[in-house]
């Protein structure tokens, strides 16, 4: 799971089509595990899951493009059964159709965490019984949260102290707690002493797989990746000057040694995996990608991902340690100004993805597939 924020999804859905709304409501309601008929999606925005299980949450629209129709579902990735959960507290943002909701990730199918906030510093909230309830998480007192990866049993988050407009913070920390959140232990972030710009030239990014831990960040050698075996309690350098990046890579650990990472350089993004802990990289073959043109990357074990171009781009399965890439499907979002996000796999053959063909927020849809992407098809919406 890799804590790459990237710009929030609206603006890049939105770069494609301009689209003015005008949001009502502030909070959204808390809704109750359903009982009776199981609902269906009407128009999904967000997907997160569970790491090595079927299960899935879905961000949903009902009927209407306010904060107040905004619903978190709970299914499978078969996706045909569908349980109403509960949202935390969200505030309308204009222009964006899931309010301050900037992330979702699950640790366990019942322990998960929200970042709530228009702007910094984002607002960490926690669940323990599978999003029927929500309680605020406080790592530091006046902390930002800059990144976040769970592994468990440990959460970890890159905090800082920002400047109200969010461009420049200090004081950078490594803090890690139990999936329970409530006792951190925290560490300074390497090469970070200083204030750093956090939008550009300075973006970490933090991966974790148990005990083993992976920063990427700039410095003046370049992209540079350290590394920590105990928790995160010391760091060393592994790599520098070796991914292509104009920033922090997003570092997705898929054991001690299989780390995927996501590089943005400028206006594309490039690929890698390492096989040996990040001390050696190989480059994944592929197209020209564009990191706002609408495709999507997901890590799905230590010997597979799959890499989706957006619009109507390949479908691409990448094997051996990304030295074999295959394009198995074409998966057309239905435009050529079409977006995929949220490409989340739950084993070799089953996954999910979200198509914003851009236009009309009533067409954004949820797909499914059974057999690792060669067909896929839109999951019926009520």
């Amino acid at each position: 799971m890799n804590s790459h924020f990237g710009p929030r999804r609206w603006l890049r859905r939105w770069s494609l089509v301009t689209i003015s709304l005008l949001i009502a409501f502030s909070t959204a309601p808390v809704v109750a595990v359903s009982s009776g008929v199981a609902p269906s999606l009407v128009v999904p925005e967000m997907l997160a899951t569970v790491p090595g299980s079927r299960t899935m949450y879905v961000v949903d629209l009902v009927g209407c493009q306010q904060l107040r129709c905004l619903r978190l579902y709970r299914t499978s990735v078969s996706a045909t059964r569908f349980s109403a959960v509960s949202l935390p507290p969200l505030s309308a943002v204009s222009g964006s159709l899931t309010g301050d909701l900037n992330r979702l990730v699950f640790a366990t199918a019942n322990v998960g965490y929200a970042l709530v906030g228009a702007n910094l510093p984002w607002t960490l909230y926690e669940t323990v019984d599978g999003a029927r309830t929500w309680r605020p998480v406080t790592i530091g007192s006046g902390e930002s949260i800059l990144g976040l990866t769970v592994s468990a049993p440990s959460i970890y988050v890159v905090t800082a102290r920002c400047s109200p407009s969010g461009n420049t913070c200090r004081n950078y920390l490594v803090s890690r707690s139990t999936l329970q959140a409530h006792v951190w232990t925290s560490t300074t972030l390497p090469h970070a002493g200083e204030t750093k710009v956090y939008d550009g030239e300075f973006s970490p990014n933090v991966g974790a797989y148990e005990n083993d831990v992976w920063i990427s960040e700039m410095t003046h050698a370049g992209s540079t990746i350290f590394t920590s075996h105990d928790g995160g309690k010391s760091f060393f350098p592994i790599t520098a000057n070796r991914l292509a990046s104009v920033s922090g890579c997003a570092i997705t650990a898929a054991s001690a040694t299989s780390l995927w990472a996501e590089c943005p350089t400028g206006m594309d993004e490039s690929f890698f995996h390492s096989s040996d802990g990040g001390a050696t990289w190989s480059n994944i073959r592929s197209e020209q990608f564009s990191g706002t043109g609408g495709g999507t990357f997901d890590p799905v074990s230590a010997n597979l991902a799959y890499l989706a171009y957006g619009e109507q781009g390949p479908f691409d399965r990448i094997t051996s340690g990304g030295r074999s890439v295959t394009v198995v499907g074409r998966l057309e979002c239905s435009s050529p100004y079409s977006a995929l996000q949220y490409l989340s796999f739950a084993d070799e053959t089953h996954g999910l993805v979200l198509c914003f063909p851009g236009g009309s927020w009533k067409g954004e849809r949820l797909l499914r597939t059974s057999d690792g992407g060669v067909h896929w098809t839109p999951v019926p919406a009520s």
